[in-house]
């Protein structure tokens, strides 16, 4: 019974590392590999999160293991125990004061840093002169439209997006037929475009290069490939000749 239950525990763990490791590699699409003022905050709350629950992870499978390892074979000549001992409840029962102590503290302390998170993120929709983008889920792809007081200087583009670094970019977001979702990991979390209620989303890049996002509402027969491009770019003019 050991064996197996040690065989398995191994096996968990190691598919749990497998999934952290897998989960927090960088690339053009992902919530890890922060390329903007709220993806960092998502991303530091992320890490945080992982640490606290490795920490506890840790912790129960020791204990667990010493269980295993300090079970007592009981035999038909063992005398049961009728009076248990002061001193071992004593001990125990600080520990469970101890441990729900620190489980209430660290809960606490993640809603917190929750709330700050939060917060922080939201702090962007305050910001003077943002650059306004209409985008428009339709199945399956986005429509990007670039409005200007000019009429001829209107662009539209179909899956791709330009925004400047350092500069706040506030998405005006509407869906006409189902419902979609507006997700851009590296910038952002994700946001639903509910049909007929437009919705607005704000992101700043702070460092440029192209990024992927997509749906992330099953919204028809090709949702999987209704990904759109993020390209963030230098404001400074180029030097190249």
């Amino acid at each position: 019974m050991k064996k197996i239950s040690l065989a398995l525990m191994s096996r968990i763990s190691l598919l749990a590392l497998a999934s952290i490791v897998i989960s927090s590699c960088g690339g053009t699409q992902s919530a890890v590999d922060a390329a903007g003022v709220q993806s960092q905050r998502l991303e530091n709350l992320w890490w945080l999160f992982l640490a606290v629950c490795s920490v506890v992870y840790v912790i129960v499978i020791t204990f667990v293991l010493i269980a295993l390892f300090r079970t007592k074979k009981v035999t038909a000549a063992t005398a049961p125990e009728t009076v248990p001992d002061e001193g071992r409840e004593s001990r125990v029962g600080n520990v469970v004061k101890i441990a729900v102590a620190v489980t209430v503290i660290t809960l606490f302390t993640l809603m917190i840093v929750i709330f700050r998170t939060g917060a922080a993120i939201n702090s962007l929709s305050q910001a003077n002169d943002p650059i306004t983008i209409k985008v428009r889920g339709q199945q399956w792809w986005w429509e990007v439209i670039y409005e200007d007081e000019i009429p001829a200087n209107n662009v539209t583009t179909d899956n791709e997006i330009h925004v400047p670094i350092g500069r706040p970019i506030k998405l005006e977001l509407v869906s006409n037929d189902v419902i979609h979702s507006f997700w851009l990991p590296n910038m952002h979390g994700k946001k639903d475009l509910v049909p007929n209620y437009p919705t607005t989303f704000y992101f700043e890049a702070d460092k440029p290069g192209t990024y992927w996002g997509q749906c992330a509402e099953f919204c028809g027969y090709e949702h999987a490939k209704m990904r759109f491009q993020v390209t963030a770019e230098s404001q400074k003019p180029s030097t190249r000749g």
